[in-house]
């Protein structure tokens, strides 16, 4: 049996209990993954400010926040996590294109690049966006494709280069669509404006944050003017949605999940690609399927003519045969 411990004392004794149970509680949720060498400093300084400024009563707002911040970046790209995850996506299907939003993290430096890269020589760029989503993050093999300008608003970034291997121009834009749908309906003139700036066939990509149909969204709560404008925006970019075969969904949080992943494409790549398919890879570290444009280079030749379904949508489009 112990020593009696007096009142005083047992309260002592409560706060120390107190004290080390909320740094085990900081210590599960927000280190219990690995973190890379660079960031063990400022874990280990965050921590120390936080015990000292409990035990004085402190306000310690600037520490947690801190601790948030590394959070974010455990479940984004420069956590070990989903570093990994990217890796193999691009060695498994030896990308020579890749688009990435929502990093988590704005602090994204060559050596991160490279590591998740891994294969030969690659060109990079990012764009800050507000808010905990971190950058916006494309990267390419220079070898396949030339780069020959970069285009930045708000929300994307737009490579213009040509495909080595066909000689093909080509703009790539990655987008991460606004939360809102005055932002997204912004968004998408800036987009116009990118387009008709490069003066190429475009292919657009990655999180849209906006659906085609209530039947996209499986909660039914898409805004009826939002998906309005987003139909009407793909008609303006003269675009091709490529369907996503086998799954009605790339976003999923608890019991909601909705298309908002996309690859939209140009006629012409049709035409050129006629079996090009979209393939979802399953990755448990995001929330958001990643998507994978696949082509088959074999089928790249001299197309007959064909129509496409989507023509006939366009307004214009009649009236303008009807002339002709």
């Amino acid at each position: 049996m112990g020593p009696e411990v007096d009142g005083e004392n047992r309260i002592l004794v409560r706060k120390k209990c107190q004290e080390e149970e909320g740094l085990e509680k900081y210590e599960k949720e927000v280190f219990s993954e690995d973190r890379d060498v660079e960031d063990e400093d400022t874990k280990n300084e965050a921590r120390k400010a936080w015990k000292i400024g409990f035990q004085l009563k402190l306000d310690c707002s600037e520490e947690q926040k801190t601790i948030e911040q590394l959070r974010r970046e455990i479940r984004g790209i420069r956590g070990k996590g989903k570093m990994g995850c990217m890796k193999e996506f691009i060695r498994n299907f030896c990308l020579w294109f890749f688009g990435m939003v929502e990093t988590k993290s704005s602090i994204i430096s060559v050596s991160c690049v490279n590591k998740m890269w891994g294969q030969g020589d690659f060109g990079w760029d990012k764009i800050d966006v507000t808010g905990s989503a971190g950058c916006i993050l494309c990267v390419w093999d220079t070898e396949a494709f030339a780069e020959s300008d970069r285009l930045k608003v708000s929300r994307c970034i737009c490579v213009c280069g040509k495909l080595k291997q066909l000689g093909m121009d080509l703009a790539i834009m990655v987008v991460y669509g606004d939360h809102s749908v005055v932002g997204r309906r912004n968004l998408w003139k800036e987009l116009v404006d990118v387009k008709n700036s490069c003066g190429m066939p475009c292919i657009v990509i990655r999180d849209f944050n906006e659906v085609l149909n209530t039947e996209e969204w499986n909660s039914g709560r898409g805004s009826a003017v939002g998906m309005s404008e987003f139909k009407q925006w793909i008609q303006d970019m003269n675009l091709v949605d490529l369907p996503l075969n086998g799954r009605k969904s790339t976003w999923r949080r608890g019991s909601q999940a909705s298309h908002l992943d996309r690859i939209c494409v140009d006629p012409s790549w049709i035409q050129n690609f006629s079996k090009s398919t979209i393939e979802a890879i399953k990755c448990s570290r995001s929330d958001h399927v990643p998507l994978c444009l696949k082509v088959d280079y074999t089928d790249w030749r001299p197309k007959p003519f064909k129509p496409l379904d989507i023509w006939f949508s366009h307004p214009s489009f009649m009236p303008m045969i009807e002339k002709e």
